[in-house]
């Protein structure tokens, strides 16, 4: 598994931020993945194979990065709608129920927006998670991001990495994938430098 984190400045979390959970507590992750959710970095990057938790990381991750960023729209971005609605959609609700998030209490799923309302959603003082195709990154006109997770961006074109970091505001753009060989995922990695 390769890990590269880029030296982007770091932040601390607020004082009066309190999620109410500690990445990586709830579940067992991989040495990799407990250094992405620790990384301030602006720029993180998690890579291996299928079946390494990239998607299940990917998705802790976001609810973190929600309560970071409280009041706030965060975007998780697959290649295309049925991967957001089979993939990102189970894998996002079992990490919100795992952290003790209840269905319809904490959270709602707006299937019409593709939208995960937390606490209450952005709108009053909770995030907002939205999934979206990242094939379609032409038509992400007039969104604004906290934060943003690319999940197998080895699948999308450099094109929408470009236009989903331009819309990120603060917070930091996470990819998640499996660097097969050939694809710009792949040489991109191999062009990073190592990480100390």
């Amino acid at each position: 598994m390769i890990e590269r984190t880029l030296g982007y400045p770091r932040r601390p979390l607020p004082d009066w931020v309190r999620p109410p959970f500690k990445p990586g507590d709830l579940f067992a992750m991989t040495a990799t993945a407990r250094r992405v959710h620790r990384d301030r970095s602006l720029l993180k990057v998690m890579a291996g194979g299928r079946g390494s938790a990239k998607t299940v990381t990917l998705c802790s991750e976001a609810i973190y990065q929600g309560f970071r960023h409280p009041g706030k729209v965060g975007g998780l971005f697959e290649p295309t709608i049925p991967l957001v609605i089979d993939v990102i959609k189970p894998s996002l609700e079992t990490q919100l129920e795992a952290f003790g998030l209840r269905q319809g209490t904490d959270w709602t799923f707006r299937a019409t927006e593709k939208a995960w309302l937390v606490c209450g959603g952005a709108q009053r003082g909770g995030f907002t998670i939205i999934g979206r195709p990242a094939l379609e990154w032409e038509r992400m006109i007039g969104i604004n991001l906290a934060w943003a997770g690319l999940d197998e961006p080895a699948r999308m074109p450099k094109e929408a990495l470009a236009e989903i970091s331009s819309r990120t505001r603060g917070g930091p753009v996470i990819l998640m994938g499996t660097p097969d060989p050939g694809t710009w995922f792949a040489k991109w990695l191999k062009s990073l430098p190592p990480v100390a």
